[in-house]
């Protein structure tokens, strides 16, 4: 097992070679999801070239903060070298779940995608967000793949 603090990923999350994450939430009582982007490094300030806070990191969603993080599930998606990569990412897996239409979604908002894109989500990306739909993360938790109780 990796050291990814409460991140589900399948490998070691690597600040030295990806700029950032993209990531999705999932409510296993409610229903629900989110999908966000996190950096690994500070891109502002007096700490700007730091290492981030995505270890501890839940959501900067304000209405996430209502639920219990002991019913979320946080999940990576993958990691990405470029920040207009990591930005496409996000936007691509908003546009491709019809994220601000969808009642089980709390993304209202698809940000502009402010850097030059060089990287296309990665098939591993794609593989993810397609896995994790609701009926099939209420099989894997049926089958006590997770321990969410």
């Amino acid at each position: 097992m990796y050291a990814n603090s409460h991140w589900l990923f399948d490998e070691e999350m690597n600040p030295a070679e990806y700029v950032g994450f993209i990531y999705m939430i999932y409510d296993f009582v409610e229903k629900f999801y989110y999908i966000g982007k996190k950096r690994y490094k500070v891109s502002k300030g007096e700490r700007r070239g730091l290492e981030s806070d995505w270890r501890q990191y839940r959501s900067s969603n304000k209405e996430l903060k209502k639920y219990a993080p002991s019913n979320l599930l946080y999940i990576v998606l993958d990691q990405y070298k470029t920040l207009g990569g990591l930005g496409y990412a996000e936007s691509w897996s908003l546009f491709y779940v019809n994220a601000p239409f969808r009642p089980n979604f709390i993304n209202q908002r698809i940000e502009a995608i402010t850097y030059k894109v060089k990287e296309k989500p990665t098939k591993k990306h794609v593989e993810r967000l397609k896995l994790w739909r609701p009926e099939t993360i209420d099989q894997l938790i049926a089958q006590s793949q997770f321990d969410c109780e």
